[in-house]
């Protein structure tokens, strides 16, 4: 897909996000797009997040591909970029999971107890 064909898919705040993920360079050299980091936002089945996990996906994508540099490592080579990519993955998915149970926690299990201070209070 062509980057003007995002234009239907893009919330406005996601233009900001996009056009810093895509100029770092690690997205000029290629390498989100030769694993699957899931920041290949010309995909045809790309599938848009919230932006700040975007944001996050990038920064620690570009924190273990230096990570991997530093010890030697060919972020030039496919396999080691798959290696990162699931790593990265890994990571988003068990902060997704967190978020979850931290916004349930908050939105529903405080409230309650609330209510449940008040009756006993009144």
């Amino acid at each position: 897909m062509a980057i003007n064909n995002l234009d239907y898919k893009l919330q406005p705040e996601l233009e900001n996000v996009v056009a810093d993920i895509i100029s770092r360079p690690n997205a000029i050299a290629k390498r989100y797009t030769k694993a699957d980091f899931r920041l290949d936002f010309w995909a045809q089945d790309y599938e848009i997040e919230n932006y700040r996990w975007i944001l996050e996906r990038a920064r620690i994508a570009d924190e273990k591909i230096s990570e991997a540099q530093s010890k030697g490592f060919d972020t030039d080579d496919t396999k080691v970029l798959e290696d990162i990519a699931n790593e990265v993955n890994d990571i988003i998915k068990d902060g997704k999971k967190k978020g979850s149970w931290a916004n349930y926690f908050i939105y529903l299990i405080i409230p309650g107890l609330i209510v449940a201070l008040l009756f006993i209070l009144i």
